[in-house]
C-alpha cells in the first residue's frame, strides 16, 4: 500500500511560516463555509422544509421527503470527488479550491432566494433538489482539497495537529449555522415562515467572499510543486491509477469514517428532530447542540496532536469502540426528557466522535501518493459520507417507525454501533507504520 514516498523523487521546499499560516487559515475557513452551507440545509430540513416545500403530505412523510433532499447532497458527492480530484491531481490543489468555494456559496445563496411550493408548486422541491446537487458536488472537492493542502504543508511530526485545523472549520461552521438558526427561529412564527428562514442562506454570501479572498492568497502545495518537476509522477487519469494500484486505500478510507459519518448524521440531524418531536423545546435542543459542538473544539485539536505521538491507527481504534458505546446510550438519555440527559448523551458522543474526526485529514492523506492523493482522499471521504451519512436520517426514521415510534430507539442505536464496527475494521486493516515521513 502506498503511504508515502521518499522525497528523492522531487525536492520539497519547506514553506515559510507565513505560507503555512495562510494555508491553515484557508483550510479552516473553507471547511467552515462548507459545513455552514451544508449544515444549515440539514437544520432547515428538520425545522422548515417539510412545511414549505412538502405541505400537502402528512407531517411525518414530509420530514422523510425533506430528509430525502438532504440525502441527495451526499449521494452525488462521490461523483464530485472524481471530478475535482482529477483536476486537483492534474492541475493543482489551489485552482480547484477556489472554484468549489464559489459553487458552494452560490448554491446556498440561491436556496435562500427560492420560491416555495405555495408559489410555484412542484417546481419548488425540484429546484431544491437541483441546488442540493450543486452543493454536494462542490462540497466533494472542498474537504478533500483542504485536507490535502494542510497535510502537504505540515511537517511530518505535526501532521495530525495541523490536519485537525480543517476539522475545526467543520465544527465552527455547524456552530455558526446553529447560532444563526437559533436567532431566526426566535422571530415571530409568521416572519420565520415567510422570510426569516432565508436569512441564514443569504448570509452565506459574506462567508464566501471571505473564503475566496483567502483562497486567492494561497500558494500551491510544495509537495505538488515537487511532483510537477517530475511529470512522470502525474497520472493521466488519477481515478484509473487509483483503482489499479490502491483500491485497498479507498476501501480503508471509506471504512475509517463510516462510523463518525453515521453518528454525526444521526446526532446532528435526526436526533434534533426526534428531541423536538418527543417534547423538548426547540431552543433547548439548539442551545444543547451549540454548546456540545463548541466543547468538542479543544478535543479535536488535542486528539490531532495526540495522533502524532501514539499513531492514527491506535487512536482511531479506541475512538471507534467508544463511539459505538455512545451510540447505544445517547437515545436512552434523550428519552429521559431531561435537558441533563440530552447534554450528557451529546457530550459523550462528541468527545468520542472527535477522536476519529480530528485525524481524518492526516490519516487519509497518508494512504495515497501525490499523483492520486486529491482523488483518493476526496473519493474515500465522500463514499464514506454517502454510505454513512446521506441515507442515515431516512434509515433512522424508518427504523423508528418499524420499532413502534418513540421511545423505541434501540434499533437506531444498534445500527449506528454496527457502523462503528466498520470503522474499527478499517483502522485495524491499516499498517501500524502508516505515518509517512514525506507525502511525496
Amino acid at each position: 500500500m502506498d503511504v508515502g514516498h521518499s522525497a528523492a523523487k522531487g525536492h520539497v521546499t519547506r514553506p515559510s511560516a507565513r505560507e503555512q499560516f495562510t494555508v491553515y487559515l484557508s483550510g479552516y475557513l473553507g471547511t467552515a463555509i462548507e459545513w455552514y452551507d451544508f449544515y444549515i440545509y440539514g437544520v432547515a430540513s428538520t425545522l422548515i422544509f417539510a412545511k414549505i416545500f412538502f405541505p400537502d403530505v402528512p407531517s411525518w412523510l414530509g420530514i422523510i421527503a425533506s430528509f430525502g433532499t438532504f440525502a441527495t447532497g451526499y449521494i452525488v458527492r462521490p461523483i464530485g470527488a472524481v471530478i475535482w480530484g482529477h483536476y486537483g491531481d492534474r492541475l493543482g490543489r489551489k485552482r480547484v479550491l477556489v472554484l468549489t468555494a464559489l459553487l458552494m456559496g452560490l448554491a446556498t445563496v440561491l436556496v435562500g432566494a427560492m420560491p416555495t411550493a405555495a408559489q410555484v408548486g412542484l417546481v419548488a422541491p425540484l429546484l431544491l433538489v437541483l441546488l442540493r446537487v450543486v452543493q454536494g458536488l462542490a462540497a466533494a472537492g472542498e474537504w478533500g482539497g483542504a485536507s490535502v493542502m494542510t497535510s502537504e504543508f505540515a511537517r511530518p511530526e505535526q501532521r495530525g495537529l495541523w490536519g485537525s485545523i480543517s476539522q475545526l472549520g467543520s465544527i465552527s461552521g455547524t456552530v455558526i449555522a446553529t447560532l444563526v438558526f437559533t436567532w431566526v427561529e426566535s422571530l415571530p412564527k409568521a416572519a420565520f415562515m415567510s422570510w426569516g428562514w432565508r436569512l441564514p442562506f443569504l448570509a452565506a454570501a459574506l462567508l464566501v467572499g471571505l473564503g475566496l479572498w483567502m483562497r486567492f492568497r494561497l500558494e500551491e502545495s510544495p509537495v505538488f510543486r515537487a511532483a510537477q518537476e517530475h511529470k512522470d509522477l502525474h497520472a493521466r487519469v488519477p481515478l484509473l491509477e487509483l483503482l489499479h494500484k490502491n483500491r485497498r486505500g479507498v476501501a480503508q478510507a471509506l471504512l475509517i469514517t463510516i462510523g463518525p459519518f453515521t453518528a454525526s448524521s444521526i446526532f446532528l440531524t435526526f436526533s434534533v428532530t426526534y428531541a423536538v418531536q418527543i417534547g423538548y423545546a426547540t431552543d433547548t435542543v439548539l442551545h444543547a447542540a451549540i454548546i456540545c459542538q463548541a466543547v468538542s473544539i479543544p478535543f479535536i485539536l488535542g486528539f490531532g496532536a495526540l495522533s502524532d505521538r501514539v499513531g492514527r491507527r491506535r487512536l482511531c481504534s479506541i475512538g471507534a469502540v467508544l463511539l459505538g458505546v455512545s451510540a447505544l446510550t445517547v437515545f436512552p438519555l434523550i428519552n429521559t426528557h431531561s435537558p441533563a440527559g440530552l447534554y450528557a448523551g451529546w457530550l459523550f458522543m462528541y468527545v468520542c466522535w472527535s477522536m476519529i474526526f480530528s485525524i481524518a485529514p492526516s490519516f487519509y492523506s497518508e494512504l495515497f501518493p501525490t499523483n492520486t492523493r486529491y482523488t483518493g482522499v476526496s473519493l474515500g471521504w465522500q463514499l464514506s459520507g454517502a454510505v454513512g451519512g446521506g441515507l442515515t436520517p431516512l434509515i433512522a426514521s424508518s427504523l423508528l417507525l418499524a420499532a413502534g415510534g418513540p421511545p423505541h430507539t434501540w434499533l437506531i442505536g444498534l445500527f449506528t454501533a454496527l457502523t462503528c464496527v466498520g470503522t474499527l475494521v478499517g483502522a485495524l486493516l491499516t499498517p501500524k507504520a502508516a505515518r509517512a515521513a514525506e507525502l511525496v
